[in-house]
């Protein structure tokens, strides 16, 4: 049995993994402009209020 070649995923790499959906969805948010500081702030509020005491042990 031959050994398992394996290779740093990059950006192009990580890709190779995902299925059609999900590589275009990762070029449709690639096109994006990027979250702005207000809009991060609440997304941490929401996290922070609402998903954390249920999930962030997980992580």
């Amino acid at each position: 049995m031959s050994p398992v070649q394996t290779r740093p995923l990059g950006r192009t790499g990580a890709e190779e993994l995902l299925p059609a959906p999900a590589k275009a969805g990762v070029r449709v948010a690639a096109a994006r402009a990027p979250l702005t500081d207000t809009q991060l702030a609440d997304l941490e509020r929401v996290y922070d209020e609402r998903i954390r005491a249920h999930v962030h042990d997980r992580w």
